[in-house]
Parts: C-alpha cells; sequence; structure tokens
C-alpha cells in the first residue's frame, strides 16, 4: 500500500478460523487469534504494519524473501529472517495466500485520510484505492 523498508517480520501461530463476515461476527477477537504475519515497515509518512491473516483453507502465507511460512504448532512467535535490507515500493508484492484471506493496514492516524466510500465490512481488491497518504 505504501513504498518504504521493511524493518521486521514476524510470524504468529494462531488459529485458522474461517474470516467470512458471519465468523467475524460470531467469534470473539478473530483476528488475533488467526495465525498472522506482520511485516513492519518505515516510511516517509511514519511507520506501517501490513498483517496477514491466515484463515480455514489457507493455512500457508508465502513472501519473497522467506519462501512459504507454513503453521507452526510451537504456538511461539517467530521473528523471519529478512536478509538484505528490504525496500519495497508502492504496489510491490509483500506476500501471499494460496487462497483469499484478511490484511490489515495500521498507520498513525494522522499519516492518512480514508476515502469516504470505505465502510465497516467493505470488500477491497488488489489495486483499489482506499484512501491518501499525508506527507
Amino acid at each position: 500500500p505504501v513504498g518504504g523498508t521493511l524493518v521486521s517480520a514476524s510470524y504468529v501461530p494462531g488459529d485458522l478460523f474461517s474470516v467470512n463476515a458471519a465468523t467475524a461476527m460470531h467469534v470473539p477477537g478473530l483476528f488475533r487469534r488467526n495465525e498472522r504475519l506482520i511485516l513492519n515497515m518505515a516510511t516517509g509518512q511514519g511507520p506501517v504494519a501490513v498483517i496477514l491473516v491466515g484463515a480455514l483453507n489457507v493455512g500457508s502465507i508465502s513472501t519473497p524473501w522467506s519462501g512459504e511460512i507454513r503453521p507452526r504448532s510451537s504456538g511461539v512467535v517467530e521473528n523471519i529472517e529478512l536478509g538484505d535490507e528490504v525496500h519495497v515500493e508502492k504496489g510491490d508484492l509483500l506476500g501471499w495466500f494460496n487462497m483469499g484471506s484478511t490484511v490489515i493496514l495500521l498507520a498513525p492516524r494522522e499519516s492518512l485520510e480514508w476515502d469516504d466510500v470505505m465502510r465497516a465490512g467493505s470488500t477491497v481488491r488488489m489495486g483499489e484505492q482506499i484512501g491518501r497518504l499525508n506527507g
């Protein structure tokens, strides 16, 4: 969603509940309970986190620098080795699921302005504009 330098990547093990709307309504804390890959970036607009959330039938998340990250049963958060500095441009590939799932974007409130059409529960497709970065 934004260009910057990937500062860290951490795999957080967890459940693999479906992330459809019906399940999200009935499973408290669904997105913090499912397995996740947290990508922390330094950008010109401040820190940004992109969180790839695993789900039922997804079971693995892949990145260009680490390959496939399969669910672990150890229950331990793992830092993913990035090797050389990873710089990405807006629109570059950060990762993918073997099937669709959920991506959460976190940024400081003052660093972006959401488009008026964005509402809770909206479906967003790759490349679709969801807002503008300030600065």
